[in-house]
């Protein structure tokens, strides 16, 4: 009989063969079984949409996961930002990170990095500077410079990258 365990690796499956319309499927046959989508299931669901081209299918699931539980970790919004970042939806992204603690999460050094970089490749350096301001300090590291530093770069704005 599939459990919870057997849905997560179902619904992750679907990342690799590009089916959103699968691992949503997994979801709606769950609860058919009465089977409670669980915080892995929910995040590979989250994770298959948004890499897969259904980012606002993933802001829904996290939605739902707000409403009804169980409430996203910090694994599920980093899962989220990602595919806000690779969609081009920095903006949704900041939003995303601003709104994790008041949802019970609290990001984390890759939740931040994420952000920022994606601003420093766009090249919105007083953006992505503004990150690393609000930033806690706790979380900066060696790395934190590394990848905005790396990031800066990338766009072609080794000037900005020096005085970090």
């Amino acid at each position: 009989q599939p459990n919870a365990f057997c849905y997560h690796q179902a619904i992750l499956a679907c990342e690799h063969a590009g089916s959103v319309r699968q691992a949503l499927g997994y979801l709606e046959e769950m609860e058919a079984a009465g089977i409670d989508a669980n915080i892995y299931t929910y995040t590979a669901a989250v994770q298959v949409c948004s890499t897969r081209g259904a980012f606002r299918r993933a802001l829904e699931l996290v939605d739902t996961m707000c409403a009804k539980g169980p409430k996203p970790t910090s694994v599920t919004f980093n899962v989220l930002l990602r595919g806000a970042i690779a969609a081009d939806q920095l903006d949704i992204a900041a939003k995303v990170l601003e709104s994790m603690p008041k949802l019970g999460a609290q990001p984390d050094a890759y939740s931040f990095s994420m952000v920022m970089n994606g601003y420093a490749k766009e090249g919105d350096v007083e953006e992505a500077l503004r990150w690393l301001r609000k930033m806690p300090k706790k979380l900066v590291s060696n790395m934190t410079y590394h990848g905005l530093i790396a990031a800066l770069c990338d766009a072609g704005l080794t000037q900005s990258a020096l005085p970090l």
